[in-house]
């Protein structure tokens, strides 16, 4: 048996926001690999499972960091993080799913994770850390991406994930546009929380301009599809922003 299948470790709370973020892998994973609408009971499971230990992980590091705690998963760790990532780490493994690419994004995910306990525990200095962290964040939609490839039993397309990428961090930054005023409420770590910190009423400004930025990045990699597939992700896109996107939120002065 799967250790997930046996062990409670996954709450409720941390289900119900990883379904949240399964439906951008539907609505935009899947055309792209041309599955159909039953399809989703296929890779459903899977996926979600990934996300919802993630998740499950991401909420054990925000009490501590109301708590002003810093968690890092090693053998003495009594906070469930390291058993959360065993479980993750077992899981893939037992399904044929993990590989060195798999791992490399794992990684990121940690060093995301990291950093955020950094500025929401030390504070932060420069408009850099906090876009790194945008990039990071974004890392466990693009390790569904991953999964989804080993599970479609396709090689990796280097070209189509690096299209992808700025796309991704711009769904992460909008998707927290819509929990602004409840992360403000709860303290909680918010990348446009953050801008309005640095840049106060200036913050729609810049926040603007790092939107447009991973814009016409992905519009400068989509250039070199050739005209068909290009046109097919245009059309996705287009769709994926009247569906989820969101104008920035007035900034709220802490």
């Amino acid at each position: 048996m799967l250790v997930t299948s046996h062990i409670p470790l996954i709450s409720h709370e941390a289900i119900q926001k990883a379904s949240r973020i399964f439906k951008y892998v539907y609505k935009f994973y899947f055309p792209i690999h041309g599955l159909e609408a039953e399809d989703i009971f296929i890779y459903y499971p899977t996926l979600t499972s990934v996300e919802s230990i993630i998740y499950q992980a991401d909420l054990i590091m925000e009490m501590g960091q109301n708590a002003n705690i810093s968690y890092i998963p090693n053998e003495t760790d009594t906070s469930g993080l390291k058993m959360l990532k065993d479980s993750l780490l077992s899981l893939l493994r037992q399904l044929d799913l993990y590989d060195p690419v798999i791992e490399q994004e794992l990684a990121k995910g940690e060093e995301f994770i990291e950093l955020e306990n950094q500025i929401i525990i030390r504070g932060f200095k420069k408009h850099s850390e906090i876009m790194r962290v945008a990039e990071l964040r974004s890392s466990d939609v693009r390790l569904l991406h991953l999964i989804l490839f080993r599970m479609l039993k396709k090689n990796y397309d280097d070209q189509l994930l690096s299209v992808l990428w700025p796309v991704e961090v711009i769904a992460d930054i909008e998707d927290d546009f819509k929990c602004y005023i409840n992360d403000v409420n709860e303290g909680a770590y918010n990348t446009y929380r953050m801008f309005v910190k640095l840049y106060k009423e200036k913050a729609p400004e810049y926040m603007k301009r790092e939107l447009n930025h991973y814009e016409n990045l992905f519009y400068e990699r989509l250039a070199n599809f050739p005209i068909t597939k290009r046109e097919t992700l245009m059309a996705l896109y287009t769709q994926f922003k009247e569906t989820f996107f969101v104008q920035i939120p007035q900034p709220i002065i802490e």
